[in-house]
């Protein structure tokens, strides 16, 4: 969703908004929707530890939803 918002921004007719407005509305905006998220999607690398903040690690409990 925040993709297509990025596209639609991008691509709008913002000629008759002031300067700043159009570099605001038509280049920033869309350019930072698409860096939070192709950030948050692939920079953000996990790792196979067990956390460290953690002081007690519980065992979770299966849960049957189909039942």
């Amino acid at each position: 969703m925040l993709l297509l918002l990025a596209f639609v921004l991008f691509f709008i007719d913002v000629s008759l908004f002031t300067p700043f407005w159009q570099w605001g509305i038509g280049r920033f905006l869309p350019l930072f929707i698409v860096t939070i998220l192709f950030s948050d999607c692939g920079s953000f690398k996990g790792q196979n530890k067990v956390n460290r903040y953690i002081v007690m690690v519980k065992k979770t409990e299966q849960v049957d939803y189909l039942s």
